[in-house]
């Protein structure tokens, strides 16, 4: 564990939550970047729109300029208590697998930031992959995170990416942060019974928002939040900023 060396006043966030930098800006903040070991103009976090997993404008981008150099990218407060098993959600990307890593972490009522998971590629398996990761260039793909809260419940949770530069002049980047209720998505046991050509869009809350023709289910019109997709071939995630 690490100790905590900022305080945010006000109320939180209700889940669920999403950021996704767009435009390259905090959209749902404040989101807080420390830099932890060195000087900030050696390692730190802000949004920027050099890479972007969904096409919005923007991400947060982690600048290590000296190795060594340790920075963490903090959230706002976010309300999880209520959610029956709550699930964190985000994408990441790393110039060059060797030279940053990346921790996600977690704080309780304004308590010491615990580790969850080691995001590093060489260090970590459990992530989702897209493309080859043994070979990743400068078109290296971004990958999903996605991790269980339920153990962290609680009226004050902060999320936490804790970077660290292990070569100078390398940067890591986390885009769509999202905190949602994972027991409201289960719905591969729906008792509606779907042809190829058929899907429905579904809200967390279970309600089937829109269904038809796959190729005519529009989503642009929809209010921001997550969704599922569910065709006969099976269940798909998105994000609608």
């Amino acid at each position: 564990m690490t100790t905590i060396n900022d305080f945010l006043l006000g109320l939180p966030f209700v889940a669920p939550y999403k950021e996704g930098f767009d435009n390259a800006k905090y959209q749902n903040g404040p989101w807080i970047s420390n830099t932890i070991v060195g000087k900030s103009y050696n390692g730190r976090w802000t949004p920027r729109p050099d890479q972007d997993h969904d096409g919005n404008g923007g991400s947060a981008d982690f600048q290590g300029y000296e190795k060594g150099a340790i920075a963490r990218l903090s959230s706002p407060k976010i309300d999880i208590s209520q959610m029956e098993n709550p699930q964190l959600s985000l994408w990441y990307l790393f110039k060059n697998d060797l030279c940053t890593s990346l921790k996600l972490q977690v704080s309780i009522d304004g308590g010491e930031w615990q580790d969850v998971a080691d995001l590093t590629p060489q260090q970590n398996s459990n992530i989702v992959a897209s493309g080859n990761v043994s070979s990743l260039e400068s078109t290296e793909p971004w990958r999903e995170a996605l991790y269980s809260l339920a153990s962290y419940k609680s009226k004050n949770v902060r999320i936490g990416l804790l970077a660290q530069c292990m070569k100078p002049f390398n940067f890591a980047y986390v885009d769509q942060v999202s905190v949602y209720d994972a027991s409201t998505t289960s719905i591969a046991q729906s008792s509606i019974e779907l042809d190829e050509s058929r899907g429905i869009i579904v809200a967390l809350n279970g309600k089937i928002v829109k269904s038809g023709n796959i190729n005519q289910l529009e989503i642009r019109n929809l209010p921001a939040g997550i969704y599922l997709i569910k065709t006969a071939s099976g269940i798909r995630k998105i994000v609608v900023p």
